[in-house]
């Protein structure tokens, strides 16, 4: 099987996710939190212990139905976590942004800025968070937004070079 995800633990230890295991993306938290994201799922799993067990986390806390479909997470500094759902061509269930500050328990949906673009243009592919915590969502439709934890999304397109693979 390939090889679909790696990760660099606070420890630096390298975590690998493959395509035989079915995850898509692996992630930590800022208290030493392990996030494994499964490629199309309506649930992704969250490690406190460095894996040996796992907790689930799905649509329900999300208020949506089994039509969610997971794209990715990544977290803060302050332990901010972000789940980014990517749109589902065959139920027609958008995407999105969602946070939690209690570790999971409560979520809130963050898409104010975000919210009329449309649902596939809001399928949310990749999450990241800078130094100062601001979130960058990088989305299906070739959206690139940026926010204040729980504040209003601002569309980077503009300001992008034609060809950004050229300044990594």
């Amino acid at each position: 099987s390939g090889i679909t995800s790696l990760a660099i633990s606070p420890a630096g230890i390298l975590w690998v996710g493959t395509s035989g295991q079915g995850i898509a993306q692996i992630a930590f938290g800022a208290h030493g939190e392990v996030y494994r994201v499964f490629g199309y799922s309506p649930y992704f799993e969250y490690s406190s212990d460095n894996g040996t067990t796992w907790t689930k986390i799905g649509p329900p806390a999300f208020n949506r139905s089994q039509a969610c479909v997971i794209g990715c997470v990544a977290s803060d500094t302050n332990g901010c976590l972000y789940v980014g759902l990517r749109y589902n061509r065959n139920s027609g269930a958008g995407g999105g942004v969602w946070y939690t500050t209690d570790n999971g328990l409560s979520w809130v949906e963050q898409m104010v800025g975000m919210q009329n673009a449309g649902a596939f243009k809001t399928s949310i592919q990749t999450l990241t968070i800078d130094r100062k915590n601001l979130v960058y969502a990088g989305c299906n439709g070739g959206g690139l937004y940026a926010a204040a934890a729980g504040g209003e999304w601002a569309k980077l397109d503009n300001t992008l070079p034609l060809d950004i693979y050229d300044h990594f």
